[in-house]
């Protein structure tokens, strides 16, 4: 089965209320996106002493797009409504250090931890973090702003992803819509991840999900 996870990538915290509250009473967890103006070309509103406060029946799944892991990680572990933080491998200078950073972090919390990979990053990666993850999220686009199309090339690592490493589940971010959301999942994505397409589609938010979900199923 196949979920949607609206993405929130947002200026201000006004802007993060609304969108949350438009996809709340929908999606029973909601992806946060964290880009640090250094990782990333793009720098947005996130603090989580406020979204701690904010009072929502949804969990987080908060997607770091920074370049210093371990200080986001401490800075948002103190939201008891995250389900799943999701870590950039390229800011890791070895694949050992990642390694040993997750099974630390793992054993240390109880949210889960699972990692992106950006369109240019190998899958051969994973080979000493598979054991340790049971989610891999493929950027469709290079990490930043949202609406970038859809690199093709992608595809192609969705399926040698399930066939290397099928009990890993496929999240895939960036660059959906609804002429390639079928194609995506067909390649073995069960994850798919909405930002523009939900919040600023032709509908209101719930028209544009109930419309993706037509098209998955």
């Amino acid at each position: 089965m196949t979920t949607i996870i609206p993405t929130i990538n947002v200026q201000s915290q006004e802007k993060f209320v609304s969108e949350l509250r438009e996809a709340e009473s929908l999606c029973p967890i909601i992806q946060i996106d964290i880009a640090d103006g250094i990782f990333t070309s793009w720098k947005n509103w996130n603090e989580p002493n406020i979204v701690r406060g904010i009072t929502t029946k949804a969990q987080y799944e908060v997607h770091l797009m920074v370049q210093d892991v371990e200080k986001e990680i401490n800075r948002w572990k103190v939201c008891p409504s995250i389900k799943r933080i999701i870590i950039p491998v390229e800011s890791f200078s070895d694949p050992k250090i990642l390694s040993d950073f997750i099974k630390k972090t793992n054993s240390e919390n109880d949210f889960e931890i699972g990692v992106s990979l950006n369109p240019d990053t190998d899958i051969q990666i994973l080979n000493s973090l598979s054991d340790k993850i049971n989610v891999v999220m493929l950027l469709g686009v290079n990490p930043g702003t949202s609406g970038q199309p859809f690199q093709e090339k992608v595809m192609d690592k969705i399926q040698d992803l399930k066939i290397e490493y099928p009990e890993i589940a496929v999240e895939v971010d960036g660059g959906i819509n609804e002429e390639n959301v079928r194609s995506i999942i067909k390649s073995g994505a069960s994850l798919i991840c909405l930002g523009s397409r939900l919040f600023n589609g032709t509908g209101t938010f719930e028209e544009n999900y109930n419309k993706f979900l037509q098209l998955i199923n």
